[in-house]
């Protein structure tokens, strides 16, 4: 499942258009919210930390089942019919498509260059991960691991069937993933 949809700045008019196949699309809307709060570069992002996050209006403009077609097709149909302000690109490639003025590459290298590896250099990173290997988290002692399977030991998990196709499995995996995704469900 996808869905595309535009957020309008309600103070000027200008508008993003995007495509997520998460859904509910809160969770999209959520991610360039925190994008944008921690700094990211991009038009839109700048916008919303410019103008705030409650003058932009959300809403979506298109959801279908394929999010190949979505991304690569209607996204890019929607840009173009709307040609918003906030969107660097033709849609379907996210940031693929954003072209870097030489002078702007010129400033990202140079502020780049000759940076200090943070408290994690390459050894210190290589050594850490040596260090890590094999080890599970939280490390839980055999006891506390063999308390934990003798307590799931046994556990009746509620089945349920898929309406559409027949199939049955566990009903939180199946709310959460067979269900809206199922092949034979009706359009």
């Amino acid at each position: 499942m996808f869905a595309v949809y535009q957020a309008t700045n309600i103070i000027n008019g200008d508008s993003y258009i995007g495509f997520t196949s998460v859904v509910p699309t809160k969770y999209r809307w959520r991610s360039h919210i925190q994008r944008a709060m921690e700094g990211s570069p991009t038009h839109f992002h700048c916008a919303i930390r410019k103008y705030g996050v409650e003058s932009f209006k959300w809403e979506i403009l298109e959801e279908g089942w394929d999010p190949e077609i979505g991304k690569n097709i209607r996204e890019p149909h929607w840009i173009s019919v709307l040609n918003p302000e906030y969107n660097e690109t033709k849609g379907g490639d996210g940031s693929v498509g954003i072209v870097r003025s030489e002078e702007a590459k010129k400033k990202t290298g140079d502020s780049l260059r000759g940076r200090k590896r943070g408290p994690l250099s390459l050894s210190r990173r290589n050594a850490h991960s040596i260090k890590m290997t094999g080890k599970t988290y939280p490390p839980y002692s055999v006891e506390r691991r063999k308390r934990i399977g003798d307590g799931n030991r046994g556990r009746v998990h509620k089945k349920v069937l898929c309406p559409h196709c027949g199939a049955t499995g566990g009903i939180n995996c199946m709310t959460r993933w067979h269900f809206n995704n199922c092949k034979r469900k009706p359009l």
